[in-house]
Parts: C-alpha cells; sequence; structure tokens
C-alpha cells in the first residue's frame, strides 16, 4: 500500500485537508480514503476548529480511485470490493458525521466515488 498523500493543516481556527497527488489527477488510494477520514475525525474533535476546507493542488481536484496498481481485471474487482469499498464507507461517515463547517473547494473535474464524497 502506497503511503497517503493527504496533508493536513490547521491555522487559525480553519482545517485545511488537501489532495496532493497532481500527477495522478489526484486520484485517491486506499491509504488516502483512510487518512482522509481519520483527518476528518481529528479535526472533529479540536474545539479551536470552527470550518474545514477541503481541496486539492493540481488542475483536478480528484479523479476518482487510483486502481493503477491492481493488475487484472479480477484484482481491479477483488481490491475495490475488499479494500476501496470499505474504505469509501469510513470516509462517507467521517464526512457525514462532522460537526464543523466543511467547504469543499473543488478546483477541477471530480470524477468516480469523489463525486459522490462532494454531496456531502
Amino acid at each position: 500500500m502506497s503511503a497517503s498523500t493527504v496533508e493536513v493543516e490547521i491555522s487559525q481556527g480553519i482545517a485545511t485537508i488537501t489532495f496532493n497527488r497532481p500527477r495522478s489527477l489526484n486520484a485517491i488510494t486506499t491509504a488516502d480514503y483512510n487518512a482522509f477520514a481519520e483527518a476528518l475525525r481529528e479535526i472533529d474533535k479540536r474545539d479551536d476548529v470552527i470550518a474545514t476546507i477541503w481541496q486539492a493542488k493540481g488542475r483536478w481536484f480528484c479523479a476518482g480511485t487510483d486502481v493503477s496498481g491492481s493488475g487484472s481485471l479480477l484484482s481491479v474487482r477483488e481490491t475495490f470490493m475488499n479494500r476501496v469499498a470499505r474504505a469509501n464507507t469510513d470516509t462517507n461517515r467521517a464526512l457525514y458525521t462532522h460537526s464543523k463547517i466543511l467547504i469543499a473547494a473543488l478546483n477541477g473535474p471530480v470524477m468516480g466515488i469523489a463525486a459522490g464524497d462532494i454531496l456531502f
């Protein structure tokens, strides 16, 4: 599993979560889903944060799930069902229960599962 490229910064009552994989159009790995959900939960616990900004670096906000390392079609399906769906469910729960003002700063196209996440 690759390391997460989800960055978190907190300054003056504002938490900023940034997807930083512009070379892959910010396609999300399982590690990124997990890091994003964990960041939302940790920010939620802080009394000094009133709002969360969700943004991305590069020309795309998110190209969806990164399946580049999955190999065959069968392993892509297996990876999605066993890892990505579980991680995305956790991310959706973290988005839905996030008690801070949540701003999605869309800097470009949003595809795949990320498009559904934006609806929260």
